[in-house]
């Protein structure tokens, strides 16, 4: 099977995540998209024309928006598909993945990677060279700090105000710069490890979305070791293709579908009360990461790949409600079960 891989060095991705060499050797990659079976362009610019352009056997990872305008109409810090009306989307019906805010029939929703080293001033790969105290045991504490970047955050916040219980830590993180967003203003290392190391000394963490769907805490809270609560977040991904069952190893709620702070509250408590099931999923978590991150320079490089042969399989035709995770990426680990 031929493959253009188009803006990835996909042989230093092979080398750097120890991927399965016999499954590997099955793809030849090619250097032109039209002598290939399937071809995938990674972050590609949303006003790039090929995006446009009906394509064949095809897979584009649009881009972040950094028209500043556009963000400020439509309001990302509010409500849900906030990125619907950028006008892509009706555009073109091309295969596309993204990490925006927006769903439809032939969209694949990503998640964000780490945060990138410059914005908490750190090196490029710092989830490697930056060592952290490991988080094996029972602690009975719930963590979440994050900037209110969006309004489901506030409310969240509100709720919490009300809560007494020593065994939640729930803060409101404003960057000395007084900016919202760490990727506009950096903040210090020392921010960021003492953040890291508050989440090393609590089992559950909330994950909450901001002005994304996903966002760049969901692979700190996994390298920490932590049982992942998500509201409103990293929905629709296909964790059933990597877990035997998902619910033994993360919560998943969205307010938007009934759930309420008050019920999540409580469904947290009674899952930290049974220190037994939190060793378990905790260990789940670091099945998890050690299977497919520890130690590897690309987070989510490879599911794409495995993405698009997944697509490849089904001859490109999109299913209701596609999901990242595919059958495909345990093979390209070398993953003979799931956790």
């Amino acid at each position: 099977m031929n493959i253009y891989i188009n803006n990835i060095d996909w042989e230093t991705v092979i080398c750097n995540n120890n991927l399965n060499s016999d499954y590997v050797a099955q793809f030849k990659i090619v250097d032109k998209h039209i002598d290939a079976d399937a071809a995938y362009f990674h972050k590609i610019d949303y006003n790039n024309s090929r995006v446009y352009q009906q394509s064949t056997n095809t897979v584009y990872n649009v881009d972040a928006i950094k028209s500043s305008r556009y963000l400020k109409n439509n309001n990302i810090r509010r409500g849900d598909c906030v990125d619907q009306k950028l006008s892509i989307w009706n555009k073109t019906k091309n295969i596309l993945m993204t990490s925006l805010d927006v769903k439809n029939d032939n969209i694949i929703p990503t998640l964000m990677p780490y945060t990138p080293g410059k914005c908490i001033s750190k090196d490029q790969y710092h989830w490697i060279n930056h060592q952290i105290p490991t988080n094996e045991s029972y602690r009975g504490k719930v963590f979440w700090s994050g900037a209110v970047t969006h309004q489901l955050r506030n409310q969240f916040l509100d709720f919490y105000k009300n809560i007494n219980d020593d065994r939640f830590s729930i803060s409101n993180f404003v960057p000395p710069s007084g900016n919202l967003s760490i990727y506009k203003t950096s903040v210090t290392s020392v921010i960021y490890n003492t953040f890291i190391n508050n989440l090393t000394e609590s089992d559950i963490v909330y994950i909450i979305r901001g002005d994304r769907p996903s966002t760049c805490s969901t692979l700190d809270a996994l390298r920490a070791g932590c049982i992942p609560v998500f509201i409103n977040c990293t929905e629709n991904l296909g964790w059933h293709h990597i877990f035997k069952d998902p619910d033994n190893f993360r919560l998943s709620f969205n307010i938007n579908n009934g759930d309420t702070f008050e019920s999540i509250h409580e469904q947290v408590v009674e899952l930290l009360q049974n220190k037994e099931r939190v060793l378990f999923m905790k260990s789940n978590v670091k099945k998890f990461y050690d299977t497919f991150f520890r130690g590897k320079k690309s987070a989510w490089e490879p599911f794409y790949f495995a993405k698009v042969i997944d697509l490849y399989n089904k001859r490109f035709e999109i299913r209701s409600r596609e999901t990242l995770f595919s059958p495909e990426v345990m093979k390209l680990y070398g993953v003979d079960s799931k956790i």
